[in-house]
């Protein structure tokens, strides 16, 4: 029940404590409402770049089918005009522009590559041809622990659980990592792979990854595509 007094001059007043308690309920019901309120703003902005993001996801993949198109028919025009065509380390370079993207497509032959696909078969056996040019490269590029670099390659691939002298596998040595992951047990998928590996710290994959690649399952070297650190190891 409120209670009221007179002033001086007669009039009836609420006293100072209802007024108070008057005031904190207001504070209660904006502190509320501009609660309310921010939610509604969050959710509409998360709305928002949720249909932007699906919006340029949509466009980024059909630019991206318009850029395999693209360098098809410019590889196709290139080697009409040149059927012994040399592309070099940095590779082909194509730019297109739709509306306001636009997207490049470098093109760079994977079988000017060292092969990391035949280095070793999935049992860990090597291909003494292939093994003995990823041996040279590591050589020539004196990466220091190449030895160590050889035997946890085999071991990242084949698909025993034994450890090679220089090597690693789940039992020795990824279990024991902050967090641990096992070996692939399988050939490389992507050339990143390698970061996985042990040993192949991001010093020695700058070195070695322009030159090497888990896609040529020919294991040839195409001497007219090859750099010159690649031609040095045949």
């Amino acid at each position: 029940m409120l209670s009221f007094k007179r002033n001086n001059s007669g009039a009836v007043t609420p006293r100072a404590s209802e007024r108070g308690f008057v005031l904190i309920s207001v504070l209660l019901v904006t502190a509320v409402l501009v609660a309310v309120v921010a939610e509604f703003a969050y959710n509409v902005y998360l709305s928002t770049a949720r249909a932007a993001n699906f919006r340029d996801s949509q466009r980024a993949g059909i630019l991206a089918d318009k850029g395999v198109e693209l360098a098809g028919a410019a590889i196709e025009e290139l080697l009409k005009a040149k059927p012994n065509l040399t592309i070099e380390q940095e590779g082909l370079v194509f730019v297109k522009t739709e509306e306001d993207m636009t997207v490049s497509v470098r093109i760079v032959d994977e079988a000017g590559k060292v092969s990391l696909r035949t280095v070793y078969e999935k049992n860990g056996v090597e291909n003494a041809a292939v093994h003995g040019e990823y041996s040279r490269l590591l050589k020539n590029l004196r990466v220091a622990g190449a030895k160590g670099l050889e035997d946890s390659l085999a071991d990242w691939i084949d698909s025993d659980g034994e450890p090679r002298a220089y090597g690693g596998e789940a039992s020795d040595y990824y279990s024991t990592l902050p967090k641990p992951y096992a070996p692939a047990n399988r050939y490389l998928e992507s050339t990143d792979e390698l970061l996985m590996v042990k040993d192949y710290t991001p010093e020695v994959f700058t070195k070695i990854s322009p030159l090497v690649s888990p896609y040529n399952a020919a294991g040839l070297i195409n001497l007219n595509t090859a750099p010159v650190e690649v031609l040095m190891t045949l």
